[in-house]
C-alpha cells in the first residue's frame, strides 16, 4: 500500500503540519509534496526556511534537486534555527538536534527542543540560548553517522547524547522509546 504524503508527516512526527505556512500559502505544493518549515534568528526573527520534500533523493550541500533546500539570509547562516515555536520558558534545560525531523520527535516528548541546521552554530547563537535557558544546559542530541557535525553540536552544548542502540538519529526511534530516553536524560540533567 502506497503512503500517503500526510502519513509520511505523521509518521515522522509531523501531528500539526498545518502550523507551517510559506508566504500566505498553504504549507504543501500537492504536484511536489513537500513541506516549509521555518527559521528564526535570536529575537525571532524569521530568517528564511528549509523545505522538505519527501519524494526526492538525500543529497549534501543543499542540492535543488535533494530532499532538504535551506534558504535564509546570509548573515543568518550561523545562527538561524528551527523550533522556535517548539519552546516555553522558564525550562529545566533545552534540547538541541542537527535537524528538523530530530527536534520535532523530540519536542513530541513534552521538552523544548530547536533544531541548528548548522555544523557550525555561532558565539551569538550560543549566548542568545544562555541568556533564554541561565544556567540549566544545553543538551546536544547528536546523529550516529559518519557526518561530524555531531561534534561541533556536541562542543557547542554542555552535554551529548547519541540515541540509543540500533538507532543512527533521534527520528528514527519510536515515539514511545525515544520518549523514555528523552525523559531519563531530563531526569539524569536537568532535575
Amino acid at each position: 500500500m502506497m503512503v500517503s504524503f500526510y502519513q509520511h508527516l505523521y509518521h515522522r512526527g509531523l501531528r500539526d503540519y498545518h502550523r507551517y505556512w510559506s508566504t500566505g500559502e498553504l504549507p504543501t505544493n500537492p504536484n511536489e509534496e513537500h513541506v516549509v518549515f521555518p527559521l528564526i534568528a535570536p529575537g525571532g526573527k524569521y530568517v528564511g526556511h528549509q523545505r522538505y520534500y519527501w519524494r526526492r533523493p538525500k543529497l549534501r550541500s543543499n542540492d535543488e534537486q535533494g530532499r532538504y533546500i535551506s534558504t535564509f539570509l546570509p548573515e543568518y547562516k550561523l545562527t538561524a534555527f528551527f523550533g522556535y515555536e517548539y519552546t516555553s520558558w522558564p525550562t529545566s534545560c533545552l534540547f538541541v538536534t542537527e535537524g528538523v525531523w530530530d527536534c520535532i520527535r523530540v519536542a513530541n516528548c513534552g521538552v523544548n527542543c530547536l533544531a541548528l541546521l548548522t555544523a557550525t552554530p555561532s558565539k551569538c547563537l550560543r549566548q542568545y540560548l544562555r541568556m533564554l535557558v541561565g544556567d540549566c544546559p544545553l543538551v546536544a542530541l547528536i546523529d550516529r553517522d559518519e557526518n561530524k557535525a555531531g561534534e561541533s553540536l556536541g562542543k557547542f552544548c554542555d552535554y551529548q547524547f547519541e540515541p540509543p542502540g540500533i538507532y543512527e538519529d533521534f527520528n528514527d526511534i519510536p515515539p514511545v522509546e525515544c520518549f523514555k530516553y528523552i525523559i531519563e536524560i531530563e531526569n539524569r540533567l536537568c532535575l
